[in-house]
């Protein structure tokens, strides 16, 4: 399996279907799985589709927050599916289903979700006097049936995992992981490691190192 990791280690890309894999390696971090979705309480396909076939728990949750208003475009819920013990992440990329994806959505729906986890970190942080971990995992979010270019959507990715850290001045920035996966291919491969090159070749505290895909502390 192939990785790319920022300087600060708090990134890390991973080419590999397995977004619902069973195995994460940090069994103490909570586990997050984010996505994409319409405000129209739809999640009939892609991702959505096996986020709702693999957790139902959470789908009428999402259902009623849409019918409510109370998710719109650019918002975010995130939910608990307590058989599995992860949370689903849904970030509102778009207000409908099909190529209605905008990016300005999904920044501000991705931006959404990491204030909710902080938000959820400092309460938990009150009641066990401890910043508990996280694990986010993505996929290309608005990418394939929303319509937004693959490459635009890994431009916005890694652009607000390096926002997530002023966040509250991101205390917990150190103990959030995210881990965007990737479907096989290599025309992925390369869209995402120009992405990540663009994002972090002139990065103040680091250097890309093109050979190892790393960035690597100055």
């Amino acid at each position: 399996m192939e990785t790319m990791s920022t300087w600060s280690g708090d990134f890390t890309v991973k080419i590999s279907e397995g977004i619902f894999d069973d195995t994460w390696q940090e069994v103490e971090h909570f586990r997050v799985i984010g996505h994409g979705v319409n405000t129209s309480g739809v999640m009939g396909a892609g991702i959505a589709g096996q986020i709702a076939n693999r957790y139902p728990s959470i789908v009428p949750h999402y259902v009623n927050s849409c019918r409510a208003g109370s998710l719109k475009p650019g918002g975010a819920v995130i939910l608990l599916d307590e058989p599995s013990g992860i949370f689903i992440a849904n970030a509102a990329s778009q207000d409908k289903p099909g190529k209605f994806a905008r990016e300005e959505w999904m920044r501000e729906s991705l931006l959404n979700v990491y204030r909710q986890i902080c938000t959820h970190q400092f309460a938990l942080q009150q009641t066990t006097g401890s910043i508990p971990k996280f694990h986010v995992r993505l996929p290309l979010i608005g990418a394939g049936i929303g319509g937004i270019p693959p490459e635009r959507s890994a431009d916005i990715i890694f652009d607000t995992v390096d926002k997530v850290k002023n966040i509250h001045s991101m205390m917990a920035g150190e103990k959030v992981t995210t881990t965007l996966y990737l479907r096989p291919g290599e025309s992925h491969n390369k869209i995402v490691t120009e992405a990540f090159t663009r994002h972090y070749a002139e990065f103040p505290n680091g250097k890309y190192d093109t050979s190892s895909g790393r960035i690597t502390p100055l």
